[in-house]
């Protein structure tokens, strides 16, 4: 499992992605095109750092509920 700092240096990689995607997603240096990845990819992996961070400052644990099924019963 990656430590923390390793997750959130790569969070900010994908940050920064993230804007120069929205910035353009395609453009041509002289006679080279170069096209970026997909938004969709880069918010999914942003979105799988930020839980997977926050589950490392947590200390590997991972927040759960109780569902009761059926309302109360009393």
């Amino acid at each position: 499992m990656a430590n923390l700092t390793t997750l959130q240096n790569d969070l900010a990689l994908y940050r920064a992605a993230r804007e120069k995607i929205l910035i353009g997603q395609e453009y041509a240096i002289g006679s080279r095109r170069l096209r970026r990845p997909d938004l969709a990819e880069i918010e999914k992996k942003i979105t799988e750092l930020e839980a997977r961070i926050a589950i490392v400052q947590r200390k590997g644990r991972i927040n759960t509920g109780h569902v009761i099924f059926g309302g109360h019963r009393g």
